[in-house]
């Protein structure tokens, strides 16, 4: 049994160590925890990589548990990033496969963050035919804060974050992984950008994805 976090649209990484897992575990009463990408994700555009942050209600609180982390609606995010992904993705080959049902997703007013991840989780899922269950678990998981934390590296020229890798998870990796380049919208003028949203993997590879996890 796995124990992950909950990402909004996890990265390609992040998928890749789920994907062919049978059971995958998700605890509610898990404390919030910094420089983790439960409300965030990185989307690969014409000048670079773009972080799209889901807002959350007074910041991230690490005694908070991510049952009661409530999603901020101050300014309008649902249409900055269905905007954000228009702009990135509108020429890629299968944008018009999966916008319609992103849509729907993001435009959906979740009231915790829990679930909006949980919907999206559940989403890849289904279009990645990826079979594994995921089991909610209801016993309260603490971290102690002074207990190692191990961080998904990313490949040079990857995002990675504010000068380091951020992306937090359980499961240890031994080493950085190794991603296999796909076609991405703007690759002439970049280079291949690795480690993105799965997001930006479906946008371009659309029913072949699950070749490049």
């Amino acid at each position: 049994m796995y124990n992950i976090d909950l990402q909004y649209f996890g990265n390609i990484n992040y998928i890749k160590n789920i994907v062919y897992k049978s059971n995958i575990e998700i605890h509610l009463y898990e404390r919030c925890k910094k420089m983790s990408f439960a409300n965030k994700t990185v989307i690969a555009t014409a000048n670079g990589t773009q972080l799209l942050t889901v807002p959350l209600r007074g910041g991230r609180d690490s005694k908070r548990l991510w049952k009661d982390t409530l999603i901020s609606y101050h300014f309008d995010w649902q249409k900055y990033h269905l905007k954000a992904l228009k702009t990135a993705y509108n020429r890629s080959p299968y944008f018009e496969h999966y916008y319609d049902d992103l849509s729907k997703i993001i435009e959906r007013r979740f009231d915790y963050l829990f679930d909006l991840n949980l919907c999206t989780l559940g989403w890849i899922k289904k279009v990645l035919g990826i079979h594994c269950d995921i089991v909610i678990k209801h016993e309260v998981l603490d971290i102690p804060n002074n207990e190692p934390v191990c961080f998904i590296p990313f490949e040079d020229g990857g995002y990675n974050g504010e000068g380091k890798a951020t992306n937090q998870v359980h499961f240890n990796l031994e080493q950085t992984t190794k991603f296999k380049p796909y076609w991405q919208v703007f690759k002439d003028r970049n280079g291949f950008i690795p480690n993105m949203s799965i997001l930006d993997l479906l946008f371009n590879e659309g029913t072949h994805s699950s070749s490049f996890l």
